[in-house]
């Protein structure tokens, strides 16, 4: 990834609380060397508070326990569309 890309990376993440907790770090690493990347993560809506330390991270709160039917191609808002990492 050495050139500017302007699609967003996806990430999702629906384990454990300790389990997205352990997303922070691996973020801070990225944004530290790709710090204008945008980057959308999806996940429950409790780790939502986890995530705002991040200026180019936009959080999407997804409740799976509500019957949630959520296509990625939903979350997509780039017309390239956008990298997706299950993290």
């Amino acid at each position: 990834m050495n050139k500017k890309s302007d699609r967003p990376i996806l990430v999702y993440r629906f384990s454990s609380l300790g389990d997205i907790a352990m997303t922070v770090p691996v973020l801070r690493s990225f944004f530290n060397s790709y710090p204008t990347q945008k980057i959308v993560f999806v996940s429950r809506p409790y780790a939502s508070p986890l995530f705002e330390e991040f200026d180019n991270l936009e959080f999407i709160p997804v409740d799976l326990n509500n019957n949630c039917s959520l296509s990625t191609q939903s979350l997509l808002s780039s017309p390239a569309g956008a990298l997706i990492f299950p993290l």
